[in-house]
């Protein structure tokens, strides 16, 4: 079986492994495998490099940037028409301020007692796993999303949206497209380009209850992936994909940490928010305890989640209110 690498958050180094059967005993003499299983749970929730991509690794700990502004884009001061022997006249520009981010370590692990081992009680060990592997990913997501929220409450990045959960959508009176939400987006976008912002916002973050929200609005009768049974709706696989394609975006993530508040969902421009240095990749480690009569498994790893870039970031308000969001 070939390794499977991990686009997302980066565990260990990987490893294969031949055959079904896996004693508990193999695995916990064998950390790698347990790196391997570990990243392919990892994988399917971690869901921060989306909006924080991974720019590799940094043995420092420490990463130095600046962020962006708009002031880059302009000098303080407009071309001039000159005489015959005239200076050219000078201008100058906004230079910013360094800042840091320090990473730091996290970490969490589960025991296998010597009668687990003894009685081969894999089944407990992948429950367990699998639970680790939840955890990990939910606490790096965690880490991103306050990353992000927070850059976004210092530099006042929200703009008032219409109320989705209010809008009218079918019968004789419908509100106007103008107060529909892909119309909210395109108006964003379209000013972003009216103040000379060279990037565009095409993914966003929001509560569950939120893309509940629009699923209910553009996602009807067996179109874009959710099918109606008498009164409640199905969602199908691809409905986030559709969704996203609707509003006119590449990507919509349900956040599951709780931190994104109902009501106030977060645009963000893919590949321009800033990013994750990773000072070590969340790496296994089997530790023998025989006082104890047990082994720990505990993963570990150091990582540093940066924001150089506020303005790639929009959080919008009032999209929940007669939903009762905030």
């Amino acid at each position: 079986m070939p390794t499977i690498p991990v686009a997302g958050l980066p565990v260990g180094t990987g490893a294969s492994v031949s055959g079904d059967t896996i004693t508990v005993s193999y695995l916990l003499k064998n950390p790698l495998i347990l790196d391997r299983r570990l990243a392919e749970a990892v994988d399917l929730e971690y869901f921060a490099d989306q909006i924080l991509p991974n720019v590799g690794t940094n043995e420092s700990g420490v990463v130095i940037f600046q962020e962006w502004d708009p002031r880059y884009t302009v000098l303080d001061r407009k071309a001039e028409e000159l005489a015959p022997d005239a200076e050219v006249p000078l201008a100058s520009g906004f230079e910013g301020e360094l800042k840091i981010v320090r990473a730091h370590v996290d970490g969490l692990g589960y025991a296998v007692t010597d009668d687990q081992r003894r009685r081969n009680l894999e089944y407990v060990v992948r429950r367990k796993e699998r639970a680790l592997a939840h955890s990990i990913s939910d606490n790096f997501n965690l880490r991103a999303v306050t990353a992000i929220t927070a850059a976004i409450s210092a530099a006042s990045r929200t703009f008032p949206a219409t109320d989705w959960s209010a809008l009218v959508t079918d019968g004789a009176s419908p509100d106007p497209l103008a107060e529909w939400p892909h119309s909210t987006l395109a108006q964003i976008n379209a000013q972003q380009r009216i103040d000379r912002i060279p990037w565009r916002y095409d993914a966003m973050i929001a509560h569950p209850m939120d893309i509940w929200r629009l699923s209910t609005i553009y996602l009807k009768d067996s179109v874009g992936g959710m099918t109606v049974v008498g009164d409640q709706p199905t969602f199908q696989v691809d409905q986030l994909r559709v969704l996203a394609m609707k509003l006119g975006l590449s990507l919509i993530i349900s956040d599951n940490t709780a931190t994104v508040p109902r009501g106030r969902p977060i645009l963000f421009s893919r590949g321009n928010v800033g990013g994750t240095a990773w000072e070590l990749p969340i790496t296994n480690e089997v530790v023998p305890e025989r006082r104890r009569r047990r082994d720990v498994v505990q993963a570990t790893g150091s990582a540093a989640y940066f924001v150089d870039n506020p303005y790639g970031l929009l959080q919008l308000t009032g999209t929940a209110t007669a939903d009762g969001g905030t």
